[in-house]
């Protein structure tokens, strides 16, 4: 059962690695925007420029990655602690509702991926088939990259089933264990 003082060891737990994430973050993007200088070994096999050229192509992605990281855990952590979110979460584990448990765990991975992948698309879109194109590393039609999004999602979605449902089980199994 949670009580009061599990609930706010779990909400400490999770400032706490939200905290270390920022951290993460912060000297992530530190490097991304400041990376030193050219190192030697590099300049045996490339040019100066073409190494300049190599930075400049790898920033625009690293820094949104962490804008896309940072966005991420703010939804999460908005689902998580705020009043709605807890809402959703009281409604679906309702015991009395009729719902079958694995119907309540699809559900909820269900929820939580499109969210997800809704919120991530237009990082996606935008590294994986603009930026590409800008560059010139990318010969592939617009039509072509949806139609590997699309394979992507579905293996990612398989996936993501796969896991939410054996961590669901691996939590009802050993709930004596579990929070």
């Amino acid at each position: 059962m949670i009580n009061q003082k599990n609930i706010r060891l779990i909400r400490n737990s999770w400032y706490f690695l939200m905290g270390l994430s920022l951290i993460f973050v912060v000297l992530y993007l530190y490097s991304a925007l400041f990376p030193g200088p050219i190192q030697q070994t590099a300049a045996k096999f490339f040019s100066q420029d073409t190494a300049l050229q190599a930075r400049l192509y790898n920033t625009t992605p690293r820094v949104l990655y962490m804008v896309e990281f940072v966005l991420q855990a703010a939804l999460l952590s908005g689902l998580l602690f705020s009043a709605r979110g807890q809402e959703v979460f009281q409604r679906w584990t309702k015991p009395n509702t009729g719902t079958p448990y694995w119907r309540v765990c699809v559900s909820s991975i269900l929820v939580i991926w499109c969210l997800l992948t809704f919120f991530t698309l237009p990082f996606s879109f935008f590294m994986g088939f603009y930026w590409q194109k800008i560059w010139g590393f990318s010969t592939q039609s617009q039509a072509a990259w949806w139609i590997d999004y699309f394979k992507s999602a579905g293996i990612d979605l398989i996936l993501t089933l796969l896991g939410g449902l054996i961590f669901y089980w691996l939590v009802n199994r050993f709930s004596r264990f579990w929070w």
